[in-house]
Order: C-alpha cells, then sequence, then structure tokens
C-alpha cells in the first residue's frame, strides 16, 4: 500500500503541468501525424511490442504497411526543397547529388572478387542466401528524376554493403549497427531538418529490434546495447560513407575499405547466437551454450 501511495503521488507530481485540450473531431487526433494514422499506430505497437516467431519472421515487419504508410505522410516537394537547399550549403553533398552514380552491379558481377574482401563477402550472401543489391527493388523502378528520387534510388543499393563496412552481422542483431551508425551519419553531415526527413524509416526500423531485445530476450540486451553505442559512434565518428562509390572497394578487404572510405571505429561484431535467441530459433540456453 505504501509503494502504491508513492506511485500515486509521484504521477500526481509528474502532472502537475497537463492542460487538457478540447476538440471537435469525432475520431483520434493529435499533433502528430504519425499518431493520427491509423495504420502507423497499429504497426508501430506491433513493431514494437510483439514477440517474434517463426510464423513472421522479422524481416517480414517490413510487410505490415508501415513504411508505404509513412511515405504517405511526407511531403515529397517539401523534402525536395530541403535537398536543394542542402547543396546550396553543402558543396560534397552538391557533388554527390551531381554525380547520381547508380552502381551498375548485377549479382554475377559479384563471382570474380577474392576472397576476404568486401565483393566476395557480398557474393556469399546473394548466392548462399538470396539476398539482392536491390532489396527487393526492380533494376528497372531505380529512377533519380530529382535529388529525392535519386537518393531514394541509390540508398538501397548500400544497406548491404554498410553491414560490412560498420561491423554489423548480416542478421537481426547485426541490423543494429547499420541502422544507428547511418542515422548518426546523416545527422552530422546533414541540417537537422533533412536528416530528420531521411531517418524516419531507420528511427522506426531500429527501435523495433531495441524494444523487442529489451521486452522479450533479456539474454540478448548487453549485446543489443553494445551494438546501439557501437553505431552511433560508427556514424559520428566516420566521413559521411551514406555517399561512398563502394564499387571502388569491393576487391578491398573490410579493413582496408574502411579506411578508404574514412569508417572509423568500426569492428566486426559476432552476433550470431543473439540472433538466434532473438529470433527464437532456439531456447538461450542452448544458443549460449554453443559459444
Amino acid at each position: 500500500m505504501e509503494y502504491a501511495k508513492q506511485m500515486a503521488d509521484s504521477i500526481k507530481y509528474l502532472s502537475r503541468n497537463i492542460r487538457p485540450v478540447s476538440t471537435t473531431s469525432s475520431t483520434l487526433v493529435s499533433s502528430s501525424k504519425y499518431l493520427n494514422h491509423p495504420i502507423v499506430r497499429d504497426v508501430v505497437a506491433t513493431w514494437m511490442l510483439r514477440r517474434n516467431g517463426r510464423d513472421w519472421p522479422v524481416e517480414a515487419d517490413h510487410a505490415m504497411g508501415l513504411f508505404p504508410a509513412i511515405v504517405s505522410l511526407q511531403d515529397d516537394d517539401y523534402i525536395e526543397s530541403l535537398f536543394v537547399a542542402e547543396r546550396k550549403k553543402n558543396p560534397r553533398f552538391d557533388a554527390w547529388m551531381e554525380e547520381r552514380f547508380i552502381s551498375p552491379l548485377k549479382a554475377e558481377d559479384f563471382k570474380k572478387f577474392p576472397a576476404g574482401s568486401c565483393g566476395a563477402i557480398m557474393n556469399r550472401q546473394i548466392v548462399e542466401f538470396g539476398f539482392e543489391i536491390q532489396l527487393g527493388l526492380a533494376p528497372e523502378l531505380l529512377t533519380h528524376s530529382n535529388n529525392y528520387t535519386y537518393y531514394k534510388s541509390r540508398t538501397p543499393q548500400l544497406h548491404d554493403y554498410e553491414h560490412i563496412v560498420t561491423g554489423g552481422g548480416f542478421d537481426s542483431i547485426g541490423e543494429i549497427i547499420p541502422y544507428f551508425a547511418r542515422q548518426a551519419n546523416l545527422a552530422k553531415y546533414l541540417s537537422p531538418e533533412l536528416a530528420a526527413e531521411l531517418n524516419v524509416h531507420g528511427v522506426f526500423g531500429a527501435l523495433r529490434l531495441v524494444s523487442r531485445a529489451g521486452l522479450h530476450y533479456h539474454e540478448t540486451w548487453p549485446l543489443v546495447l553494445d551494438c546501439v553505442a557501437r553505431g552511433i559512434r560508427v556514424g559520428q565518428q566516420s566521413e559521411p560513407y551514406f555517399m561512398a562509390k563502394f564499387d571502388d572497394v569491393l576487391h578491398l578487404a573490410p579493413e582496408e575499405a574502411r579506411k578508404a572510405i574514412g569508417i572509423r571505429g568500426a569492428e566486426d561484431v559476432d552476433s550470431a547466437a543473439a540472433t538466434r535467441i532473438f529470433r527464437e530459433e532456439v531456447e538461450p540456453a542452448e544458443s549460449l551454450a554453443a559459444e
């Protein structure tokens, strides 16, 4: 009873500045466009709170409709205006946008790279695991009619490379490092307004992994926190690698590629055992014993 009273007093203290706002709306409404969207509300709750299972793999989260819903909430013309403004004050970014490089590499092109190189690692992912460099985006749909469409075309081409150079394994827990690294890197090198718009997908994508680990898979929690810290550190310490031309370093080993691109603070992290727990593929004791 004493604890309950203390909690009640605490809630009363924390609530002292609440100012109720009335509305004539017959539906839920808030100052957040994300909270106002029924699909975003529902899917984000599912993303953050659910346990994982073999019936609905972690990567299948993206089939729940969150990203299309977010796209519907974003103003492409406004974001394009942010790109235009950024180019006027950011010469390096302007040069990248002016070139608008799109990699011509196909899956078969990765077979030629020497063992231990970034290209060979990519080839293993493509051949053994069926990954696609475009992450499911058909090459014929790639477009760069303006700055924003170019960014959206180029970014999927870089994701798997970012795993390699930031140190995140190609597994669910390993995703945390490149997620946070890119968000930190964009925030360092772009204006806050533009970085915020470009990071919306990454915010939800990254936090769903952290939330589920903390709520349901406590055995993975220390590593998850370490991956968050590593990702942020790499993103903040490194050059703007989201503008890198990875095709030029695929023949190099990851450590050499990191130096060439300007990646700093990255180390390879083995998250395979933690991911098996996170994905409920094994019992925690079984996975940890295998280590």
